[in-house]
């Protein structure tokens, strides 16, 4: 039986007309999907993917960029490059998507270098550069301005941080600790993306499922958010924490009963497309706008901001994984190494039918990954056996299963070589997040006995030029 029954809200006090409306909108359309399940299929010799980078443009002195500049900028590239929260942010989309089975690998790679160097010429006429870091580093949150003209980034943090949780910590950092309770700290976040076809609605949840038992590992070996105002969180990778702080809108009965937020890893696997969507419908759908209340669908598939997601292409009757885990790397090719990663992972798991790692394992690993990066201790499963093991160990044995799952994709030995070259480096010199506290601290302890944020900013910005992270 596939009919969604709507259901209240539960303890959230929004349940407005609009949002029953909105619900009600969603439904209806989840239920025409899941009835045409036998149309949402196809063959095994394509694997279209698509990639999405999200880039944060700064001025030399590296303040954010104007949003009338970003806007010259994608302005230029009209239908592949795009908005985001913060007024200086981009998104490029590679178009048209992939097929790695026909193309090759290295295809991917050409084709998004392609577009990502014409805009960095633009961004350079400009006198722009992108700094390509997970979190900008040394901009004050509440300076944070966001997109102008587009309802949706206005809305969204601003409803969220209205209805945030009063009894919110407000605060994250092991090291030193910044205020996450303003929603507009996301438009400091910068990611990389791929979106992985599905064969049907099963193979899509069980792409889905596996991804999120994925995640972790490659957040081990790609963490690159660390800093913000300044300030070095001592937490490798903030991007989903403060995004996770700043959007907690749960009831205190959500919160004593564990239900997670609508960001991260869920409270358990999916067990269908129907209960995929269930859980979708049961958050606020927020937008109130003509044009959200005429696309509830799109709305709430949009505002599921999971570490992997599902995306449906309804005229082309087709799904998708999206993989999201993962900050803006240093480089495009260690952006595109970071998404094979995945892409190999994600095959040898299915193809040797890995057992799932119990979500409250997945979840301990993520929080251990998004600390300490390669320097975390990570659960996997070997010979039969979970056990928890050094970080390093692990993705030792992870990068070998990429590698399987690559030959069995017909990825080129080349291709595969110089993906493994990126993290053979990474464990021996830690994540770009460790790479670059490393680096950050060497140089500020050169500078001065008496340490200042002025040294801090300093020995930043120098950081980044010393190791190249903005371009161009």
């Amino acid at each position: 039986m596939n009919k969604i029954d709507v259901r209240p809200m539960g303890a959230h006090d929004l349940d407005t007309e609009c949002e029953q409306q909105m619900r009600e909108g969603f439904t209806s359309t989840a239920a025409m999907i899941l009835a045409d399940a036998h149309q949402y299929r196809k063959t095994t010799d394509t694997l279209f993917v698509g990639l999405e980078i999200e880039l944060p443009l700064v001025t030399s002195t590296f303040d954010l960029s104007p949003q009338n500049s970003r806007d010259e900028v994608i302005d230029q590239f009209a239908g592949r490059v795009f908005s985001e929260l913060g007024a200086h942010q981009i998104e490029i989309i590679n178009e048209p998507p992939i097929d790695l089975l026909n193309d090759g690998f290295g295809a991917l790679y050409e084709l998004t270098n392609s577009i990502v160097s014409s805009v960095l010429k633009e961004v350079h006429s400009r006198g722009l550069q992108v700094l390509r870091l997970g979190c900008c580093p040394l901009v004050e949150i509440d300076s944070v301005e966001y997109t102008k003209g587009d309802y949706k980034y206005e809305r969204c943090p601003q409803w969220h941080t209205k209805h945030q949780r009063r009894d919110i910590a407000g605060v994250i950092g092991r090291t030193e600790t910044v205020r996450a309770d303003n929603a507009y700290i996301v438009g400091l976040m910068n990611s990389v993306q791929i979106s992985v076809d599905a064969l049907n609605f099963s193979d899509a949840i069980d792409k889905l499922n596996r991804a999120l038992m994925i995640g972790p590992y490659a957040l081990a070996i790609g963490a690159n958010a660390r800093y913000i105002e300044c300030k070095d969180t001592g937490i490798c990778d903030i991007r989903f924490a403060g995004w996770e702080m700043s959007h907690d809108v749960r009831s205190p009965s959500e919160v004593d009963s564990g239900y997670p937020t609508r960001i991260g890893l869920p409270q358990r696997y999916y067990r269908s497309v129907k209960d995929y969507f269930e859980q979708i419908k049961y958050y606020p759908f927020i937008l109130d706008d003509p044009i959200s209340m005429a696309h509830p669908f799109d709305v709430g598939l949009g505002l599921c901001w999971r570490d992997s997601r599902l995306k449906f292409f309804r005229e082309k009757r087709t799904i998708a994984v999206e993989f999201r885990p993962i900050s803006l790397q240093p480089t495009l090719w260690e952006d595109v190494a970071m998404m094979f990663f995945f892409i190999g992972r994600l095959a040898w798991s299915q193809y040797n039918q890995e057992s799932m790692l119990p979500m409250c394992l997945v979840q301990a690993n993520k929080e251990q990954a998004n600390n300490h990066g390669l320097n975390s201790y990570l659960w996997r499963q070997k010979g039969g056996v979970i056990e928890q093991v050094s970080g390093r160990d692990a993705l030792h044995d992870e990068i070998d299963r990429v590698v399987e799952g690559m030959k069995l994709l017909g990825a080129s030995y080349s291709v595969i070589h110089d993906m493994v070259q990126v993290f053979e480096q990474r464990l021996i010199y830690g994540s770009p997040a460790e790479q670059f506290a490393t680096a950050v601290q060497r140089i500020e302890n050169s500078m001065s006995t008496k340490k200042s944020m002025g040294n801090r900013r300093n020995a930043i910005i120098e950081a980044i030029r010393e190791l190249g992270i903005s371009v161009p």
